[in-house]
C-alpha cells in the first residue's frame, strides 16, 4: 500500500489539496480555524473547571492525568459531535 501511495503521490496530493480547498472555501479564517477551534475549546474547559468549579491542579504523581491537556481529546470529540449534530462535516 505504501508503494502504491508513493507511486501515485501526485494524485494523492491533488485530491488532498482539492478536499482542503473545498472544505474551507468561503470561510473567513480558512484552515486556521481548524487549529484555533480546539485551542478555544481548551481555554473554555480550563476556565470552567478552574474558575467555575474551583478545581485545582495537583503536584502529585497524578498531575499529568489531571492537567488541562487531558481535556484536548474531549474537546475534539465534542467539536465533532457538535458539528455532526447541526449537519456540518467534521
Amino acid at each position: 500500500m505504501a508503494t502504491s501511495l508513493w507511486r501515485n503521490r501526485g494524485l494523492v496530493k491533488a485530491l488532498v489539496q482539492r478536499e482542503v480547498i473545498g472544505r474551507y472555501r468561503g470561510s473567513v479564517m480558512g484552515i486556521l480555524w481548524s487549529f484555533l477551534n480546539p485551542v478555544f475549546m481548551l481555554l473554555v474547559f480550563t476556565f470552567v473547571f478552574s474558575v467555575v468549579f474551583k478545581a485545582r491542579w495537583g503536584t502529585g504523581s497524578d498531575y499529568k492525568q489531571n492537567s488541562p491537556s487531558c481535556y484536548s481529546p474531549d474537546c475534539s470529540f465534542t467539536t465533532c459531535f457538535q458539528n455532526a449534530s447541526v449537519g456540518r462535516r467534521a
